[in-house]
């Protein structure tokens, strides 16, 4: 069974106990969340909107476990976003709840610098390359692996820029999710940056 990925805010904050509760009546339903694509690509069990906070977390949990989902059974992993610093911050409690990470670099982005990137005003601000983003990245890994836990990162940073994706590879991410058109470009630059950087990891040791 492939990660069960827990989205935060992508479909509804929770304002409200019987708004949360819906929406987790509908992701955790039968045929309620993604599946498999045509080409038989894993995706996630379901989707849901997940919690910015530990306590979130582990409501969230509760309410999965109602519905028959719970973390561990039948091999079920229960993945979560990081989108926001909270999620980077306390990554250590976090990975008590939940078996792996998926960093959203764009969302991430916007509310570490404090910049909306579909915004006239500000748009010219958002720079994935900017070093308290790189370094949220980097306690984003570090601290999922001091877990041992998965970490990967979802966003077109890696695919658009060498750069960062010679950085995510020192960090040692563990999953590159990019938009349809970019998997080719995608590999090369990862690639690279991963030869690159294979040099400096046995220096290190």
């Amino acid at each position: 069974m492939g990660a069960f990925l827990v989205s935060i805010g992508k479909i509804a904050r929770r304002d409200h106990e019987s708004v949360y509760v819906k929406n987790v009546d509908i992701y955790a339903s039968p045929g309620g969340g993604a599946r498999c694509d045509p080409r038989g690509i894993a995706q996630p069990d379901d989707l849901l909107a997940g919690p910015h906070r530990v306590a979130e977390a582990e409501q969230v949990m509760t309410e999965l476990a109602r519905h028959g989902h719970r973390r561990g059974e039948d091999g079920r992993e229960l993945y979560v976003m990081c989108e926001v610093p909270n999620n980077v911050i306390l990554v250590d409690e976090f990975a008590k709840v939940f078996d792996g990470f998926s960093v959203g670099s764009n969302d991430l982005t916007q509310l570490t610098l404090g910049v909306d990137r579909d915004s006239n005003s500000t748009a010219f601000d958002f720079d994935e390359r900017d070093a308290g983003m790189l370094e949220m990245l980097r306690l984003a890994g570090v601290g999922a692996h001091r877990n041992h836990r998965h970490v990967g990162i979802c966003g077109e940073a890696a695919a658009n820029d060498a750069e960062i994706a010679a950085f995510l590879a020192g960090i040692g991410i563990d999953s590159i999710s990019v938009n349809p058109s970019s998997p080719p470009r995608a590999i090369d630059v990862v690639r690279q940056a991963e030869q690159e950087s294979a040099p400096r990891k046995a220096t290190a040791q």
